[in-house]
């Protein structure tokens, strides 16, 4: 039986003829799949990680450690979701196309494709990874990711309050 692309096609939430491999701050968004609190559960409006949380934490905070011309922004690790802030610089020297070990970092190129990319889909494997090794075997994120492109100071503001207000705002779902 074949199926028909029409009905299939997913639509790319990502910005069109846009160069991801660009320096540049983007916020992005990564939901899981599986229904329920995975990272941990709201408590007067603050956030109590779970064991697969604090791995989430722990990873997204590893990251300028493992891309070099990575920084890392506001984030907050909600429940079901994660929002981050990641800072792209180009650099023109480093390691290309190698397979990350304990003892290696990844330098991203500006000539390579979608380099936000490669850093959310590294990011997304390796907590993946670990919650599975942690007894959590039917945990997956979401297929896709959110980004948007910051643009200037005011929207960085408002996301940096939106990130910091998000546990306040949660409504705690049963």
């Amino acid at each position: 039986m074949s199926r028909d692309p029409k009905h299939y096609f997913r639509q790319s939430t990502r910005l069109k003829n846009y160069d991801y491999s660009e320096s540049g701050t983007y916020f992005v968004t990564i939901n899981v799949d599986n229904e329920g609190n995975i990272f941990g559960k709201i408590e007067k409006g603050k956030v109590e990680l779970s064991k697969a949380g604090e791995i989430v934490k722990k990873e997204w905070m590893c990251l300028p450690e493992k891309f070099t011309n990575v920084r890392l922004g506001e984030f907050v690790v909600m429940p079901d979701h994660f929002h981050g802030i990641v800072i792209l610089s180009n650099k023109k020297e480093g390691l290309m196309n190698q397979a990350h070990t304990e003892n290696k970092t990844w330098i991203l190129m500006k000539n390579e494709d979608d380099i936000l990319g490669k850093i959310i889909r590294a990011f997304k494997a390796k907590v993946t990874k670990l919650i599975h090794e942690n007894g959590l075997k039917d945990f997956k994120w979401h297929r896709n990711y959110y980004d948007r492109i910051v643009r200037n100071k005011k929207e960085l503001f408002a996301i940096k309050n939106y990130i910091k207000n998000n546990p306040l705002n949660w409504k705690n779902k049963m």
